[in-house]
């Protein structure tokens, strides 16, 4: 296994890796319409700078496309969080029986109205820390969790801006978000997990 001596040494090495020869440099869709590299679309994404985040902010906050609901956070898909919730759940005592997952706080990434904390992580930690970047999907999710909400501590903050306290996490449930964040600050976020 690679080590890295710093988030900004794994930031320096996957910097070079995309800006190498050996990334694609063109294609094109069935269409006719040029696909954009991965350099490109990188280096797209990277010029919005605040903008990417307020953008997304900015959905997640409209009630018009994302009800504060089951429904509502699973884009119209409520039917799978039965079997999303069912197989987590699974996953989890796979954790904790193979690697000894300790109890403790867990933070839950991009938590909506707190689905995942609801049915996954207060049925295995002592406590969740609910990280959303909609403050209207926040305001909601005590309701919704209901028994339990008073283990749970609520940040309307996006990913890029939240600041974890180091070792302060039995585990960081991320699910349907990460790429949210750009490659630059997904790397920053996950040195800041660790």
């Amino acid at each position: 296994m690679t080590q890295f001596s710093s988030s900004s040494d794994l930031s320096s090495r996957i910097d070079a890796h995309l800006t190498s020869t050996s990334s694609p440099t063109s294609g094109t869709l069935s269409s006719g319409g040029t696909l954009p590299t991965v350099t490109s679309l990188t280096s797209y994404i990277s010029s919005l700078g605040p903008k990417w985040y307020t953008k997304a902010s900015e959905y997640w906050d409209d009630e018009s496309n994302c009800a504060a609901t089951v429904s509502g956070v699973l884009g119209g898909f409520e039917s799978l969080d039965p079997p999303d919730v069912s197989s987590s759940l699974k996953f989890v005592a796979a954790l904790a029986s193979d690697h000894g997952l300790p109890l403790g706080r867990a933070l839950d990434v991009g938590a909506g109205i707190g689905r995942v904390t609801k049915g996954v992580l207060l049925k295995r930690f002592d406590a969740v820390d609910l990280l959303e970047v909609s403050p209207r999907l926040v305001a909601a999710a005590p309701e919704y969790i209901g028994e339990g909400a008073e283990r749970c501590r609520f940040f309307a903050v996006g990913m890029e801006a939240f600041e974890p306290k180091a070792g302060g996490y039995a585990v960081v449930w991320i699910q349907w978000v990460i790429g949210h964040l750009t490659d630059v600050d997904l790397v920053k976020w996950l040195g800041k997990c660790a």
